[in-house]
């Protein structure tokens, strides 16, 4: 999968239609509407991400290097039987993996450097400690929320 900005719904709707006009202009097409909400989920559910970032990278003469083009997973499970009663959370090992090569490169963020890197990250990861780290490292971060994880995602 190519990199490219990840934009919600609601907000890649809104930019679309503040800059329709000059989206006809660009692809040449004439009398034409913008989508709706609900179809918008639908449209961009059959966007090749990587095709996109590639007709992207070429339209604004965007070169990544190689650097430039790594991001690692966060990824945490919970070890069996380290939930204590009372208490939601047990011990949980944390894995990096390479987004290109899908191995594992680090237990911790500190392992290898990685807190100067492009990190994504689910929820659970979501603590100050740890996004402390990669702001401190000057890296970059996505965390990504589920409808499961009621708490944040009202917030």
């Amino acid at each position: 999968m190519g990199v490219y900005p990840a934009f919600t719904a609601p907000a890649a709707l809104r930019h679309m239609v503040n800059h329709f006009k000059s989206l006809l202009e660009a692809t040449q097409l004439t009398d034409h509407k913008p989508i709706s909400r609900a179809q918008l989920p639908l449209l961009l559910a059959k966007v090749n991400g990587s095709c996109f970032a590639q007709l992207l990278f070429e339209w604004f003469n965007i070169v990544l290097d190689e650097e430039q083009k790594r991001w690692f997973s966060l990824d945490g499970k919970e070890l069996p039987g380290s939930i204590q009663s009372g208490h939601t959370r047990g011990e949980v090992l944390v894995s990096a993996l390479d987004h290109q090569t899908h191995q594992v490169v680090a237990q911790l963020i500190d392992d290898q450097g990685l807190a100067h890197q492009k990190l994504s990250l689910d929820a659970l990861h979501l603590i100050p400690s740890t996004l402390q780290l990669i702001h401190t490292g000057r890296g970059q971060y996505v965390v990504g929320l589920k409808t499961n994880q009621a708490h944040l995602y009202r917030s």
